[in-house]
């Protein structure tokens, strides 16, 4: 079973659409847990009614919490699903199919990721994952959590969200999971969510904060010496000067191959007469 967890405050209009996302799913082989802030706006008769009117399985909490990782928390705490799927109010499924989909093939990873849509100032874009995940990729990028599935028994085993956090414990969560406890993972290749890209993140604000807490993550997950020297190699890699050098070295073993080639044959050829 997948446990569907949604997290709301003041938003019914982008309530209302992950709840119509959910309900259209043709797959059916799961619990939807409803965590809501104690909205002042139409949030909790939205979720009531839905509730009535469902065949489906459905929690909900309306109280104050301490923030959106809190109440996240909160949903883990009731779930009862092989798997968690976090998708908060705005978030909406990419079709009906897409839980059909993703279940119809062996999942046995401990965090399973699909392809997300992104939308910024009403144009779409796709953002494809990579098949493989590193500490490099996560340095420099993330997984939206709206695309993944984790096994519910890794917060039991390696932790929850990190509430100390503001914006950046789905990222600190992935590297916990992932590099510091080598979690497994596995990607398929299609759209699974479409989301806006208009949260605190993405403010200019939000850039600074998110910034000063990933430095808070990386120095509390790893020891200072080796991420200084991570730090100075990855700026090596980086570097205009190392990129061209690579490709001259890359461009000069291909022709000496081709010309150690070219001799091997010719001394074969003089060999056999």
């Amino acid at each position: 079973m997948l446990s569907i967890i949604t997290i709301n405050f003041n938003n019914a209009l982008g309530l209302n659409k992950t709840i119509e996302s959910v309900k259209s799913q043709t797959f059916t082989d799961y619990e939807y847990i409803i965590i809501d802030g104690g909205s002042s706006d139409d949030s909790v008769e939205i979720i009531e009614n839905f509730s009535k009117l469902s065949k489906q399985s459905i929690l909900y909490v309306s109280e104050q919490d301490k923030g959106i990782y809190n109440a996240m928390n909160k949903g883990i705490k009731l779930a009862q699903g092989d798997y968690c799927l976090f998708l908060n109010s705005g978030d909406i499924l990419y079709d009906e199919n897409v839980l059909a989909n993703a279940f119809s093939n062996e999942i046995i990873a401990d965090i399973v990721c699909f392809d997300a849509m992104f939308v910024l100032n009403g144009v779409e874009e796709l953002h494809k994952y990579p098949d493989e995940i590193s500490f490099n990729y996560l340095y420099h990028g993330s997984l939206c959590h709206q695309s993944l599935l984790y096994k519910r028994v890794l917060f039991t085993q390696f932790g929850n969200y990190n509430e100390n956090y503001k914006i950046v414990s789905d990222w600190e969560l992935n590297i916990r999971f992932l590099i510091n406890n080598n979690c497994t993972y596995k990607h398929f290749n299609f759209i699974f969510v479409k989301y806006g890209l208009d949260g605190i993140s993405f403010s200019d604000s939000g850039k600074e904060l998110d910034l000063n807490e990933r430095n808070r993550v990386l120095s509390s997950c790893f020891a200072k010496r080796v991420l200084i020297d991570y730090v100075k190699l990855n700026r090596i890699e980086q570097d205009d000067t190392y990129i061209l050098w690579q490709k001259i070295n890359s461009k000069y073993i291909k022709k000496l191959h081709y010309y150690i080639v070219r001799l091997l044959r010719r001394l074969d050829k003089l060999i056999t007469k």
